[in-house]
């Protein structure tokens, strides 16, 4: 064999070694990066992102005592709930302590979140954690519509459904503020929860109010659904200064 044949032949094999060489490397970094991919937290679906979301996925420097947005669910989950249908409100009061469950006991969903004497029925209804979970985040106009959507009722005889009475309010309500801390009775008109700020959102009460996209501040959208005024054509409704006020997405 010729001396250029010998080094042809040396310079395949090492060739050959290097290229096993760089995919043992290869296929360790699959096996690490499938790794690191299954020990990535995830946030849920509905948990938005965006700075102050108060999720403990998302960063550091999260409020001691809050849970991740994937504990939540998990938690409530545990409890037989449908997390991703449960109200945001009541997660993001959750997600921050003012709630607490710990998902051991389904009786948790019995807990009395908020009790208060109703305006037109006379009688304390007490709102419970299992209530509120169902309640919409959103209430719109379902104060003109008798409050067929509230899920807080009043359990005094037949209240919340006597149909005799003038009307539906009597018995029914809305509970808003969880995710405040501010819990309070409400006929739904000042009943809205942002489900597009950061986290769980938050309340910003005023069923007129709008979440603008191209900005992230609340607006006054009004009953007709007017633009933002970050617009070009928008300037909220009406012309006074008071009615083009926005306020800011507070966890933005």
């Amino acid at each position: 064999m010729s001396q250029a044949t010998v080094k042809e032949e040396s310079a395949k094999e090492y060739d050959s070694d290097a290229s096993e060489f760089w995919e043992s490397f290869d296929s360790d970094d699959e096996g690490l990066n499938e790794t690191a991919e299954a020990g990535v937290k995830t946030c849920v679906e509905t948990c938005k992102p965006g700075p102050r979301s108060g999720c403990t996925t998302r960063g550091k420097g999260k409020p001691a005592g809050n849970l991740s947005c994937a504990e939540v669910d998990r938690r409530l989950e545990a409890l037989g709930v449908n997390a991703k249908k449960a109200s945001l409100c009541v997660k993001a009061a959750i997600m921050k302590g003012l709630i607490e469950i710990t998902g051991e006991d389904k009786e948790e969903l019995n807990q009395v979140v908020h009790s208060e004497k109703h305006e037109f029925c006379g009688h304390i209804i007490d709102a419970t954690l299992g209530d509120l979970l169902e309640q919409p985040d959103y209430a719109g106009l379902d104060y003109e519509d008798n409050l067929q959507n509230a899920t807080v009722l009043c359990k005094v005889g037949n209240c919340a459904e006597d149909e005799e009475k003038e009307s539906y309010l009597w018995g029914r309500t809305y509970v808003t503020g969880l995710c405040e801390g501010q819990p309070s009775f409400d006929s739904g008109k000042f009943h809205n929860h942002c489900i597009e700020c950061p986290g769980f959102g938050q309340c910003i009460h005023d069923y007129r109010e709008a979440h603008c996209d191209n900005c992230g501040k609340h607006y006054f959208a009004g009953n007709r659904g007017f633009p933002c005024s970050c617009q070009p054509r928008g300037s909220g409704f009406g012309d006074s200064d008071s009615d083009r006020e926005e306020s800011e997405c507070v966890l933005c």
